[in-house]
């Protein structure tokens, strides 16, 4: 006999008379329980850290010419998202909040904003913090964070002339966050559809840079516009990042063989081909960039 509740099936093997009288009679049940799960993969978050000595030598002023040497924490924390469920943005701030943005099977956006230790609990518990459906914010979604600013950004596009911004503040320590205006709309600065493949925040300045087929302008949140400068990028990036003192615009690219970051500064913004930083020859899925200690 197969008892079934959606996820969990009972299979009744035996049921025979055991001992007891008429009046007060016993039985002996087997019975297997199966609990049917979907299949997972599992995460592995590797945190870097500094020495205590480390840190120190960074803080003083010469620090800038110290190499330090990061290690690994012991422990590293773990979480388990199904199988088709895709992570779309995840970063670790300061006090280990870690905000981990996930694509489910509808292709809607589920935000975990939640200690780095704690968060295989709460994925597990399924206590998002918001949830972006698909249908109303669209399928070409491209996000943007300033730490520094505490801002989430994300951007939206629907192949027409105009994208939307849609702008959230992280609040109380990182641990929440909320809309902080109603979404803006942004016209394309160039004639034809506005396709937003990359954004990042000027660091530490209301200000985004977003790129469209190779091109990239920034735009104030201040006055509202489009700055005129236009940064023609060699080809079309992997990855943009501000760099977190605010200096320099990285463009992550790849040439046949590997991978090298081009490096344009913010002050001569659209002016030169930038510096060519060859990165290593390994074979990564994303990236990312930070500082450390400064």
């Amino acid at each position: 006999m197969l008892l079934s509740n959606h996820s969990m099936d009972i299979i009744l093997n035996k049921l025979s008379k055991s001992h007891g009288s008429d009046r007060n009679k016993q039985y002996e049940v087997f019975w297997e329980e199966e609990i049917q799960t979907p299949a997972h993969l599992q995460y592995t978050v590797h945190l870097l850290d500094l020495t205590t000595d480390d840190k120190q030598k960074l803080c003083l002023e010469s620090g800038y010419d110290y190499i330090p040497r990061p290690q690994f924490r012991t422990h590293p924390p773990e979480f388990s998202l199904p199988v088709g469920h895709h992570i779309c943005h995840v970063q670790l701030f300061q006090n280990n909040r870690c905000l981990l943005i996930i694509s489910d099977d509808n292709r809607n956006l589920n935000v975990f904003l939640d200690n780095i230790d704690a968060l295989n609990i709460v994925i597990k518990a399924d206590h998002k913090k918001a949830v972006f459906s698909h249908t109303k914010l669209g399928s070409d979604v491209r996000i943007a964070v300033d730490e520094a600013r505490a801002l989430l950004i994300l951007v939206s596009s629907d192949g027409s002339n105009a994208c939307r911004l849609h702008i959230y503040r992280l609040m109380e320590k990182f641990s929440m966050f909320a809309a902080c205006r109603t979404p803006m709309k942004l016209y394309s600065w160039h004639d034809g559809p506005l396709r937003i493949t990359n954004a990042c925040f000027v660091s530490g300045q209301e200000e985004i840079f977003l790129v469209d087929n190779r091109e990239g302008r920034m735009y104030s949140f201040v006055t509202q516009q489009w700055r005129p400068a236009t940064l023609h990028l060699i080809q079309q990036p992997s990855a943009i990042f501000s760099t977190p003192d605010g200096a320099c615009l990285v463009a992550v690219e790849r040439d046949q063989k590997r991978f090298h970051a081009r490096v344009y500064h913010w002050a001569s913004f659209g002016s030169n081909a930038g510096l060519v930083v060859n990165l290593a020859d390994i074979q990564p899925t994303s990236f990312g960039i930070t500082s450390l200690a400064q």
